[in-house]
């Protein structure tokens, strides 16, 4: 059998997550069961802070195991890839979560995909 890239769109819209408010949120997602879990996989995703974010962090992690947390100050905006280790995603249901861990001011994380390897 041979391997492919494939990947997982976790989320096309925009997610907010602010002090204040809601301060997390979670995303559900399948990867069936020919992912190749043992093999780094890359998390991209784009966001945009808010005017008032003061020393604002958030974090991206994958059942339960952080795997991005950002740091920033004032309205910017980026688009992230981050390689994760193996053994973070699992067989079928996974999940991504997206929360405020510090600071002021809030996060839209939007375009949220997952890279990954695939047995054909």
């Amino acid at each position: 059998m041979a391997d492919v890239a494939d990947y997982t769109v976790i989320s096309d819209g925009g997610a907010t997550v602010q002090t204040g408010g809601d301060i997390d949120r979670s995303f559900s997602f399948n990867l069936g069961t020919a992912v190749q879990h043992t093999q780094s996989k890359i998390l991209q995703f784009f966001f945009v802070s808010t005017a008032n974010a003061n020393n604002l962090s958030f974090r991206l992690s994958i059942n339960g195991t952080a795997v991005r947390t950002i740091n920033v100050n004032g309205n910017f905006f980026s688009s992230i890839h981050e390689v994760i280790g193996s053994g973070v995603t699992h067989d079928n249901n996974n999940d991504l979560t997206l929360a405020v861990v510090g600071g002021t001011g809030g996060v839209t994380v939007s375009d949220i995909v997952l890279y990954s390897q695939r047995t054909v």
